[in-house]
């Protein structure tokens, strides 16, 4: 007894020893040589071909480098001059540019844009109290849609079309969805807005302009906003999907939006500019003022709540490892980047990838070099928690949805599953749990102000917003309404038992083939109630067949896809208003009572999720054409 007891401790010590090894943190790099074997590491593991990678601080560029191949057939390996396709990223530039501009007075941030630009197709019904602003632009809370589907590339056209052209093309996305500045939706369109403004400002294009202004002064000599042949030759080969497969580099339409190409080296310089306060190698380059107003969200209703954290001009907050940073993310075809930098601290980085689909490379790799530049740092401390009363936590609390769609395109899943519930937990802050994420720990920081535990600061905000609904804002750019809990989950519950009621059809098509065969069916009349409903289910499913394996290079054309989701729809539109009729027009016929109420249960689920899905769009949707 006393030897079982004995060998029992001891692999409870070995156990508990083993958990808790594996719970401590890996430690970070100690030298720039182990920081590029553990980040090769990571894209060997993800099967991420190459990176880029480039650290700094307020003196510089302290390193920069490559890990991997910039092409995997030839085996050419990144180094700190390979250029990168960085997406996103440029709407930085774009936005240092107009900052420029504005410190010259050209224009104040707060400026109606119909006042400035009135020649740009906005549609804003709010126009007389809530006028777009430039800064709502710039913030992306002006409420427009995303980009659609034909304005994604350029594959036909010249690739310095004009940007008002495109403009003028755009007006189906420039419809304010909402009250401008009242929340913060991701809007690609945004930054085609202020790409012209730069033009109209400056007299050049925009191009040229950020190029002379922004890219040149900052020593970036190699980078580009074209694809021309120099830009081609020195870019690295991007690739996409689980094979890592090579992709062609694409024109996009939307240039000011994400059309530069950057190597680590010359990136990194635009950081260490932002982290001097616009001082760039000893001379002004933007005011501190200006830096401070990149950083710095104004215009939504979050920040006029007292959250300081979010989307700024082209520039975002986040936390990594507990340390606050700011920067910018990007991602384009074949391509995954992220910009950001510690003010603090003084420190922050470059990582870029040749490929769009890293894994876990891109967000274990930012966390791992955030591990090494922040050694030997102390711990940021965790304020304690706020007071907040009974009161307050209650009126927080209840299910929510979201309701600032990015694509209207697909906000109808927005619609179903972009929801969740918030209670107290019991410690004096409260617990969000959205369907289908990890519940989420709030800790009050202020009033009305929240944080995540591990964060020094507040992320969230709770409010009444100016229609009287309860509103909980989260990073970056969720938007989050109250409602009831029927409200909240009742429409997925429906969806579902719709989906059931319509595939029931489906499930007893075999039964009606196998009894046919063996002669059990003769004489048997109406088949229209079965097949009808079977055909509307299988409308439904070509619809959700054509959207397997798309990619969005192939959204914006008529193709094998596209043109098949627009026929299934008309068909599965079409075969549900016709079996819904057939379903009541038989209580006239002669017709086994099962089949019967069976036939009208499944009709009627086909047509009111028809009608649900033409309520949001989808049925007739060309998607080359809207």
């Amino acid at each position: 007894m006393r030897r079982s007891a004995f060998i029992a401790l001891a692999l409870s010590c070995l156990l508990s020893a083993a958990v808790t090894a594996a719970d401590k943190p890996e430690p970070p790099p100690k030298d720039i040589a182990e920081l590029q074997t553990r980040l090769a590491a990571l894209l060997k593991e993800a099967n991420v071909p190459g990176g880029g990678v480039a650290l700094f601080d307020r003196s510089g560029v302290t390193w920069a480098g490559g890990i991997g191949y910039a092409e995997r057939e030839s085996r050419k390996p990144v180094t700190a001059d390979t250029l990168f396709r960085v997406g996103s990223i440029t709407k930085g530039f774009v936005a240092a540019a107009l900052l420029k501009l504005a410190e010259k007075g050209a224009f104040r941030l707060d400026a109606r844009l119909k006042d400035v630009a009135p020649e740009i197709p906005v549609s804003n019904p709010w126009e007389d109290t809530d006028p777009v602003t430039l800064a709502e632009v710039l913030e992306h809370t002006a409420g427009f849609d995303d980009m659609h589907f034909p304005r994604l590339y350029n594959f036909h056209e010249p690739e310095d079309i004009p940007l008002f052209t495109v403009l003028q093309r755009s007006s189906p996305e420039l419809k304010v969805r909402w009250r401008p500045g009242s929340r913060m939706s991701y809007s690609n369109p945004d930054y085609l807005i202020a790409g012209y403004l730069v033009e109209k400002f400056s007299g050049m294009s925009y191009e040229r302009y950020v190029t002379e202004q922004v890219l040149r002064p900052l020593g970036m000599i190699r980078a580009s906003l074209t694809l021309d042949p120099v830009t081609l030759s020195a870019l690295a080969q991007g690739y996409e999907g689980d094979t890592q497969a090579p992709v062609k580099p694409a024109a996009i339409y939307l240039r000011p939006a994400g059309a530069l190409a950057a190597s680590p080296q010359e990136l990194a310089h635009f950081g260490v500019m932002l982290l001097n306060r616009g001082t760039w190698q000893n001379g002004p380059f933007l005011s501190a003022a200006s830096v401070t107003r990149m950083e710095t969200p104004a215009t939504s209703d979050a920040a006029r709540h007292g959250l300081d954290f979010g989307y700024g001009l082209a520039n975002y907050t986040a936390y990594i490892g507990g340390y606050e940073f700011h920067g910018h993310d990007g991602g384009i075809d074949g391509f995954d980047s992220r910009y950001a930098y510690a003010p603090d601290q003084g420190v922050g980085f470059v990582l870029l990838l040749n490929s769009s689909d890293p894994g876990e490379a891109m967000h274990e790799g930012t966390k791992l070099i955030v591990s090494y530049l922040m050694r030997g740092q102390p711990q940021p401390l965790m304020p304690s928690p706020s007071p907040v009363n009974a009161t307050a936590l209650s009126a927080a609390a209840g299910c929510y949805r979201e309701e600032n769609p990015r694509n209207q395109v697909m906000a109808v899943a927005d619609y179903l599953v972009g929801v969740g519930c918030m209670k107290p937990d019991g410690k004096g802050g409260l617990t969000l749990k959205a369907l289908f994420d990890d519940p989420v720990t709030l800790v009050p920081a202020g009033t009305g102000l929240w944080r995540e535990p591990d964060h020094p600061g507040p992320d969230s905000v709770s409010y009444v917003d100016g229609g009287g609904e309860e509103i909980l804002d989260r990073p970056i750019g969720e938007h989050w309404a109250k409602t009831g809990v029927l409200v909240a989950y009742g429409p997925l519950v429906l969806f579902l038992a719709a989906l059931l009621l319509m595939f029931s059809t489906v499930l007893f098509a075999p039964v009606w083939l196998l009894r046919l065969a063996f002669g059990r069916m003769r004489g048997v009349k109406h088949w229209s109630l079965r097949l009808l409903t079977l055909a509307a289910a299988s409308g439904f499913a070509l619809m959700l067949l054509s959207l397997m394996g798309i990619q969005p290079i192939e959204l914006g054309s008529p193709n094998a896809h596209t043109v098949m989701f627009f026929l299934a729809s008309l068909l599965f539109a079409l075969a549900s208003a016709a079996a819904l009729a057939q379903s009541i027009r038989s209580f006239k016929w002669d017709v086994n009572r099962w089949l019967r109420w069976h036939s009208l249960a499944a009709s009627s689920a086909c047509a009111a999720l028809a009608l649900f899905l033409a309520y949001w769009g989808l049925i007739g949707l060309r998607m080359w054409d809207f």
